[in-house]
C-alpha cells in the first residue's frame, strides 16, 4: 500500500512554533550573560590547619530558572537539560564567606541553602583575601577551570 504524503503544518501551527522559538531564544546564549545566579551551596568545609573555607556552589543562570518557573504548565515530555555550573572557591576568610552569604555567624552557614549571586571575571588580583573568588565549571565539558 502506498504511503500517503503528509500534510504540510498549518499557518496557524507554524506561527505557534515560531512563537515558542522565539520565547527560548532570549535564553539562548552562554550561561550566565547576566552574571546573576541562583547559587545551591554544595559544600562549605572549614580547615582548622588554614584557618579558610571551601566552598563548592552549583549555580544556575537566574534568567534561565525565572522563565522556568515563570507559570504552572504541563510538562509531558522531560525537559531540556538545566544550564548548571559549578563554582569552587578554596580558599576564603571566615569574613568574605559570611560576607559575601549574607549571614553574621559561621553556624547559619549551611549546605543545601540557596543564594542568589553576582559571577563577574576576575579584573583585579586574585589572590586578594578580601574577595569571594574561585573557578567556574561546567561539569559536563570542562576539564580545567574556566579561563
Amino acid at each position: 500500500m502506498p504511503s500517503a504524503t503528509p500534510e504540510p503544518p498549518s499557518d496557524a501551527a507554524r506561527q505557534l512554533f515560531k512563537s515558542t522559538r522565539a520565547q527560548g531564544a532570549q535564553f539562548g546564549g552562554p550561561p550566565g550573560q547576566s552574571g546573576e545566579f541562583y547559587a545551591f551551596l554544595s559544600k562549605a568545609d572549614f580547615d582548622d590547619r588554614t584557618q579558610l573555607w571551601d566552598v563548592l556552589l552549583e549555580v544556575v543562570d537566574q534568567r534561565w530558572l525565572d522563565n522556568v518557573l515563570s507559570q504552572p504548565v504541563e510538562v509531558s515530555a522531560p525537559p531540556p537539560r538545566v544550564p548548571g555550573l559549578l563554582f569552587h572557591a578554596p580558599k576564603l576568610t571566615q569574613q568574605v564567606l559570611l560576607k559575601t552569604l549574607g549571614v553574621t555567624t559561621t553556624d547559619d552557614v549551611a549546605e543545601g541553602s540557596w543564594y542568589l549571586v553576582t559571577l563577574t571575571k576576575s579584573s583585579g588580583d586574585i589572590d586578594d583575601p578580601e574577595l569571594f573568588t574561585g573557578d567556574l565549571f561546567d561539569p559536563d565539558i570542562d576539564m580545567l577551570p574556566a579561563e
